[in-house]
């Protein structure tokens, strides 16, 4: 799961990449990993490729949210 929201996360970043040389306007990286996730997330709702493992999810948002208050 996380190697999934890693891949997400690089693809998300190429992705915005891609958009600021396409269109000279800046878009945060994480933008473009949120629009990467939609797509992946109702394309997996169709074809269940990926097992969906809430508790992994609740885990790495916990995680996440923890490491980011610290950093503020």
């Amino acid at each position: 799961m996380l190697a999934l929201v890693l891949g997400i996360m690089v693809i998300g970043q190429i992705a915005s990449a891609q958009f600021t040389g396409a269109t000279e306007f800046s878009l945060p990286n994480y933008i473009g990993a949120m629009i990467i996730t939609i797509v992946i997330r109702n394309i997996n709702d169709r074809v269940n490729v990926f097992k969906n493992n809430q508790k992994s999810v609740d885990l790495i948002s916990e995680v996440s949210l923890g490491l980011f208050s610290l950093w503020r």
